[in-house]
């Protein structure tokens, strides 16, 4: 289980390395992203809450569904579940753009820790805003 949260950390502290590669969004393009992404990432954090593997990677793209299969999710789910809790609530901190990639930035609060970062990274395939991208860090889920 320590290698999945390990790379779970990893791989949100690379993607913010190069963070001044970024664009972030303002005006419109903000409010679109947010709203875009908002009903997206609080479904991906109550089907957490609930273990429930088809409602948390029903917008994920396929990469994402093959890099992230349900034995994955349930043993993230239970790292989750042990150091920081259930999720409360979100709050949405900042849009960024990268590429044909647009990144949602949430502040969480779970049931044992209160300023859990959490990043949706979403593109456009055909219609669809679909997920290509999730992370979380906190303090307790880096030790």
């Amino acid at each position: 289980m320590k290698k999945i949260t390990v790379l779970l950390i990893t791989l949100f502290a690379i993607s913010f390395i190069g963070c001044k590669q970024y664009i972030e969004l303002k005006g419109v393009e903000k409010d679109n992203l947010k709203k875009t992404a908002a009903p997206i990432a609080e479904n991906i954090m109550i089907a957490i809450n609930e273990g429930d593997y088809e409602k948390y990677s029903k917008d994920f793209d396929a990469t994402m569904k093959t890099q992230l299969p349900e034995k994955v999710f349930k043993q993230n789910q239970k790292i989750i579940d042990n150091k920081i809790g259930k999720y409360k609530s979100m709050k949405f901190i900042k849009a960024l753009k990268k590429d044909q990639y647009k990144i949602a930035l949430y502040e969480a609060v779970f049931s044992k820790e209160k300023n859990v970062k959490v990043k949706v990274v979403l593109q456009k395939i055909g219609e669809d805003n679909k997920v290509s991208g999730l992370w979380f860090d906190s303090k307790k889920l880096r030790k």
